[in-house]
């Protein structure tokens, strides 16, 4: 009986512990599902789709470990981004937008400027494979990046800074600064981006019928910086006045150094083609950006009027300076020589008036944009 007693409780004590262990094991099952669950959510509410916009937040997308603007658009997964600065939706050539203020740039300038805002000053980028009639009708695709503004009334002031090492030293810092009330809206932004590349390469050299494949070492430093002041005005819930300026300077710098080897003796007794190469760049360009702008929404969104005034200058100087140094015994001869410099300098006036009606057949635009640019490009020797 008491062998019967202790088999039987031993039976328990195991069914019990059975028990325990499947409950625990289906909870578990039960969070991770639960955690699937709540990541499936955070993925879609990060991702949406309205009036053939795909709008997306940094919140549970790729976009969220983005550093900057640039890398934001490229991680999204909804434009091709390359490195040469070109962005394409659906292999069309695609129009950057921020805060409804056309960006007039394109290729590396675009790409250097995007990478000077911080992506955490980002809300949220439309992507808009087709353009509506609110838009020039030469505008393929449109990417809006809407930044981040305070909904809390005051003063608001926002720091951050980045240091990172490759081979060289990249940083990045910024400062924004907003204040918000009832009828007024301020924010400035104040970004430093430097980065220092250094790369290697090959090229080939030709010097008395010997053709060398050398290993090129090139040192490139780039710094952009933008200053930016918003200020808008609401008169009342139909009507908003914005006045915006920017300076932006930009700075490249490239070195570029190679040589096919020492002038060994058994190198100059075969007089074998010896020689240093050596490269310098410098872009040193600068903008201005004002921006006057005035728009009206009725109260059921059906008519809309959007008037704008720009004027942009761009001043840009380049200097480029090559040199070859041939082995000649016993030392290097200053061979050929170029020197390349030049000044561009350029102004935009650009007003632009569009009017939209929706009505229940359909969705009507009226769109009228007019400028004058004035381009003078000196050469200097």
């Amino acid at each position: 009986m008491i062998y019967l007693h202790h088999i039987t409780s031993r039976a328990l004590i195991l069914l019990s512990s059975l028990i325990v262990i499947l409950t625990s094991a289906q909870q578990k099952d039960t969070l991770k599902n639960e955690k699937k669950i709540d990541e499936i959510k955070i993925t879609r509410s990060a991702v949406k789709f309205k009036n053939g916009k795909i709008i997306v937040t940094p919140a549970g997308t790729a976009t969220a470990d983005a550093s900057n603007s640039w890398e934001f658009i490229k991680n999204s997964g909804y434009a091709d981004a390359s490195e040469e600065g070109t962005i394409k939706i659906k292999q069309k050539y695609t129009t950057v937008y921020i805060n409804d203020r056309k960006l007039r740039l394109s290729g590396i300038e675009l790409k250097n400027y995007l990478e000077s805002i911080p992506a955490k000053l980002i809300k949220n980028i439309e992507v808009i494979g087709t353009p509506d009639s609110s838009y020039p009708a030469d505008e393929q695709s449109i990417i809006k990046i809407n930044l981040v503004n305070s909904n809390i009334e005051g003063l608001k002031l926002g720091i951050g800074s980045s240091l990172g090492f490759t081979k060289k030293m990249n940083m990045a810092q910024n400062l924004n600064l907003n204040y918000k009330s009832e009828k007024f809206e301020i924010n400035t932004l104040l970004s430093s981006t430097h980065a220092n590349v250094l790369t290697e390469m090959n090229a080939e050299r030709e010097y008395k019928n010997n053709i060398w494949d050398i290993a090129q070492n090139q040192d490139i430093q780039k710094s952009t910086n933008i200053y930016s002041l918003l200020v808008n005005y609401f008169a009342d819930k139909r009507n908003k006045f914005s006045i915006y300026g920017e300076y932006n300077p930009v700075n490249t710098q490239s070195e570029l150094n190679a040589d096919n080897g020492l002038p060994t003796a058994e190198r100059v007794s075969r007089k074998d083609s010896i020689f240093k190469y050596n490269s310098m760049f410098k872009d040193l360009g600068r903008s201005t950006n004002v921006q006057a702008n005035y728009k009206f929404e009725n109260d059921s969104a059906t008519q809309k009027l959007n008037i704008q005034f720009e004027y942009l200058n761009a001043n840009r100087k380049t200097n480029n300076s090559f040199r070859n140094y041939f082995y000649q015994q016993s030392y290097y001869l200053d061979g050929n020589r170029i020197d390349d410099s030049s000044s561009r300098n350029i102004n935009m006036y650009i007003g632009n008036a569009n009017y939209t009606l929706q009505t229940k057949n359909g969705e009507y635009g009226l769109q009228e944009e007019g400028f004058h640019t004035v381009t003078s490009i000196i050469p200097l020797i």
